[in-house]
């Protein structure tokens, strides 16, 4: 009986061996498992600080009104710069006196855009610097549609001043554009240009440039070279004209003929006010209100027309005291 029970299961296992049916198809493969969740983007940092924020000084504000070049389209322009790089401060006083020049752009990136208003300060009241005529400037850009940009640039010229024109702007014969510099009480000249040669140049209204030997060479025509670059050593317009040197500042002027075409004319000074000025001494705030006139060519003035710039400035202006700069804080530091 010991031989029978193994035998039974070697038996049972080879009969449930031999019972089973074919192997199935594979199933279908399980669908893939969801995929686990991105943790959530963390918050974001606090902003950095604006390295242009200590410029920012109170601002040289105004609104432009006038005429551009083309004598018909009227301008009337707002601006506010407030970006002050801080070179100036507001002298010792000496006999009553002080002076500052406030200078403030629009962006630190681009001096574009600027306004320099330099002030003489006195007992008897507030007034522009009259002897600093070649540091008063403003300069104003705006994009305009269709890709164009208008410019404008602008130096009061703040005492009378007599200018030679080296041709009458009456006589129509000819279209010298003539450009001017003004640095001060009665000194003002020409701004010519200079071939390779020493020749001496001027622009023309029509984009020419008429070149002239030397005064002291005689002062003959040269050439003159067209709009196009085009250059000839005719000209039945300019060939026949005499550049002269005068002992006037401007230097030139032009004969036909032996004949004087020039024209002196005695420019009157820009006008100006200033109104509600005031400045604390313990915090180093300015403020006042401004209005200026300025005349058209042969001043300085890009759009050759008369315009009027009224505004105001407010801001901290450091002072000297005593030889060292008291800050806007009223700290002395040497």
């Amino acid at each position: 009986m010991k031989n029978i029970i193994p035998s039974l299961v070697i038996l049972v296992s080879a009969m449930l061996f031999n019972c089973q049916g074919k192997t199935g198809d594979p199933g279908p493969i399980g669908a893939p498992g969801a995929a686990g969740s991105n943790g959530a983007n963390g918050a974001n940092g606090a902003a950095g600080p604006d390295a242009t924020a200590p410029y920012v000084n109170g601002a040289l504000s105004g609104n432009i009104t006038g005429t551009r070049a083309d004598g018909t389209t009227p301008i009337n322009e707002t601006f506010s710069y407030t970006y002050d790089p801080g070179y100036y401060t507001l002298s010792a006083n000496v006999g009553q006196v002080q002076t500052v020049s406030l200078l403030r752009y629009q962006s630190l990136l681009s001096t574009a855009n600027s306004f320099l208003l330099p002030l003489i300060l006195n007992g008897s009241g507030q007034y522009f610097d009259s002897l600093g005529n070649s540091s008063f400037s403003l300069s104003y850009t705006k994009a305009l549609a269709g890709n164009q940009l208008f410019k404008l640039s602008v130096q009061p010229v703040l005492t009378k001043q007599v200018v030679i024109l080296p041709v009458d702007p009456a006589n129509t014969s000819y279209q010298f554009d003539f450009s001017f510099i003004f640095g001060g009480p009665n000194v003002n000249y020409i701004q010519p240009m200079y071939d390779n040669n020493g020749h001496t140049g001027f622009n023309t209204k029509l984009g020419e440039q008429v070149f002239f030997d030397s005064p002291y060479a005689g002062g003959a025509f040269v050439k003159i070279i067209d709009a196009q670059g085009v250059t000839s050593t005719t000209s039945a317009t300019y060939g026949n004209l005499i550049l002269n040197q005068s002992t006037a500042p401007n230097g030139f002027f032009f004969t036909l003929g032996g004949n004087d075409l020039s024209k002196t004319v005695t420019l009157p000074a820009d006008k100006y006010t200033i109104t509600g000025y005031s400045y604390d001494t313990t915090t180093g705030d300015m403020k006042f209100d401004y209005t200026i006139n300025i005349g058209g060519y042969p001043k300085p003035n890009s759009t050759r027309h008369p315009m009027t710039i009224t505004g105001s400035f407010t801001g901290k202006v450091s002072q000297i005291v005593n030889g060292a700069i008291k800050g806007n804080d009223g700290h002395v530091s040497h």
